[in-house]
């Protein structure tokens, strides 16, 4: 394990930031002159060194004689405090102000039961969402930022790793899955000098299709979806500081063309289910045609068909696919389809790519071994 004590502040809600945790695995056989880095990007609800991280990343290691490093990044923890969650204090009164529901409950009554059994009763009766009066309070640490900070931990892990480290700078990988898939392909159009491939399972395409999860979090009781709701978190008020502005979308949209200006070699693989509803599918098609045309992009969607038990498990959200079944698929294409990439990044190119978001511009500075990115007006 190793700590980043400095990680980029929060140039958007300005809340303090704490040091960032990340975990390496090396090769068992040594480095070599080949040796590359992977980053096994996690999805919601996980752990960057979780029993699944700690078989994954010395398989990758070992494999394609890489470091294997996975972050603990801005907002990964947020889905473990869920069992903190709680009603509002005025919860029950705003239940009974707007569905007409009173409740009452023996003493001692676990209040999740209680909620429970009044979401059971309410999705009876049609409802799918509570009103937004009808609050549940997060206790997890961080907010849903969505992409942005936890695209500048990775880019400023690897600059660490780039300089405590000789490795081959030819092969620099991303592994995301989820939300980390999502991550992977914000990080080539934050840095498209750096990444050599980049695969992505089920991945979003941008803060459009999982909106209210940037609010606070999402869970389900049965049929009824309730959003908790973080002390501190992006607003749809826009009289909010917080207001997720157009401006703020923008950035973390990854299907806006003009962000594509700078040429990049970076291979991207995104597969992605047909049926999937959490990262809509339809959403990854329209990212395809604008990726397409920019980047070299595959998307490749699976169906029932291609369910094979073994790298595809199903057709739900991420497929319970193999991640080292999907990055050795990608890994092989990779080798047989990549000309001789250069061996500099955006650190080495000392890259300043401009983001134009309406209002305002987003640009990513990087130094030598440092990245750092500023908002400023249009």
């Amino acid at each position: 394990m190793a700590t980043f004590e400095y990680p980029h502040p929060d140039i958007e809600l300005g809340v303090p930031r704490e040091a960032i945790e990340y975990a390496l695995a090396f090769p068992s056989y040594g480095m070599s002159p080949q040796t590359g880095v992977i980053f096994y990007i996690h999805g919601f609800g996980f752990r960057y060194n979780d029993a699944y991280a700690g078989k994954l990343l010395p398989y990758l290691a070992d494999t394609y004689d890489c470091i294997a490093v996975s972050v603990d990044y801005h907002g990964a923890r947020r889905y473990h405090g869920k069992s903190q969650s709680r009603p509002a204090p005025d919860f029950f009164a705003k239940l009974e102000e707007h569905y007409g529901v009173t409740v009452t409950a023996p003493a001692g009554t676990d209040v999740w039961t209680v909620v429970n059994a009044v979401c059971y009763q309410l999705a009876n009766r049609g409802v799918t969402q509570l009103h937004p009066e009808c609050q549940i309070v997060s206790g997890a640490e961080g907010y849903a930022n969505f992409g942005v900070l936890p695209a500048m931990d990775h880019l400023q892990v690897l600059g660490t790793v780039l300089k405590n480290h000789v490795v081959d700078r030819k092969r620099l990988f991303v592994l995301g899955t989820s939300y980390g898939g999502y991550i992977g392909l914000l990080l080539n159009k934050f840095a498209p000098n750096t990444f050599r491939l980049i695969v992505d399972n089920s991945g979003f395409s941008g803060p459009a299709d999982t909106l209210p999860s940037l609010y606070g979090m999402s869970s389900s009781v049965g049929a009824m979806r309730l959003v908790h709701r973080c002390l501190v978190a992006f607003s749809g008020d826009p009289s909010s500081p917080n207001y997720l502005s157009p401006s703020r979308r923008m950035i973390r949209d990854l299907a806006v063309a003009a962000h594509y200006h700078l040429s990049s070699e970076t291979m991207l693989h995104s597969y992605h289910s047909e049926a999937d509803t959490v990262a809509p599918t339809a959403a990854k098609k329209r990212l395809a045609l604008v990726l397409g045309r920019r980047r070299r992009y595959d998307l490749r969607l699976i169906s029932e068909a291609d369910i094979d038990g073994r790298i595809f498990k199903n057709a739900k959200h991420g497929m319970d696919a193999s991640l080292r079944g999907l990055f050795d698929l990608s890994y092989r294409r990779w080798m047989s389809e990549a000309a001789d990439p250069p061996a500099v990044t955006d650190f080495d190119l000392g890259t300043v790519n401009r983001f134009p978001c309406g209002e305002e511009d987003y640009v990513l500075t990087f130094g030598r071994d440092d990245v750092s990115l500023a908002v400023e007006p249009a």
